[in-house]
């Protein structure tokens, strides 16, 4: 922590009991500047929480991070970061009204090996999620391949363009035919898509 005052750098700033007391003759015009260190952290899930277990969450400061699907080619939910990865923070003026984003290396796994294909991932501020084009988002990223599910080998039908009549902004009409199965119908940890609202209408795909 860094505290300046008209522009004096003060040395040694101490806490007590969490506050930091000014005493001085305060002038009108007087400015204080207050720098906090906001490092990028890995947020470990609680191990009781199995949808998130053993999964982290990125976090600056007390702002908490998400990734979309938007900004991304391969799918969210199957994207893992590793342990080792660098991770770098840097303010972007021309994205959401300005936003300090987090840029990393993460990866995919390939399903027909044990191969990895390298993903350029950004994270954004949770605040400011679904504000752009619909699509997947999470918070809790994986650290181990094993923990996700790989890239299966392509088909036919997995190449086929999907079209629908509705599709909720949050899902992606492409989880018809991206060859995952969810464990359950209210698996939430990979894309899906539904119809909702729409309710009692014909639909098709």
């Amino acid at each position: 922590m860094a505290v300046a005052i008209n522009g004096q750098k003060l040395q040694g700033p101490t806490l007590d009991r969490g506050y930091l007391r000014l005493n001085r003759k305060w002038q009108a015009g007087d400015t204080i500047e207050l720098d906090l260190p906001m490092p990028i952290e890995r947020v470990r899930a609680h191990s009781k929480v199995a949808a998130d277990r053993d999964r982290v969450a990125l976090q600056r400061g007390p702002i908490v991070y998400c990734v979309e699907a938007v900004d991304h080619d391969a799918a969210v939910h199957q994207m893992f970061l590793p342990p080792d990865a660098e991770l770098v923070a840097h303010h972007r003026t021309d994205l959401l009204g300005g936003v300090t984003v987090i840029r990393g290396k993460a990866a995919v796994r390939m399903g027909d090996s044990d191969g990895r294909l390298p993903v350029d991932l950004l994270a954004i501020p949770y605040y400011a999620w679904d504000n752009r084009a619909g699509g997947a988002m999470t918070v809790w990223l994986a650290e181990d391949p094993e923990q996700v599910q790989p890239v299966p080998r392509p088909t036919i039908a997995s190449r086929a363009k999907v079209s629908v009549s509705h599709c909720n902004r949050n899902d992606e009409p492409a989880a018809l035919n991206d060859q995952i199965e969810p464990p359950n119908s209210h698996d939430l940890s990979i894309p899906r898509h539904t119809w909702w609202s729409h309710l009692g209408s014909k639909e098709w795909v």
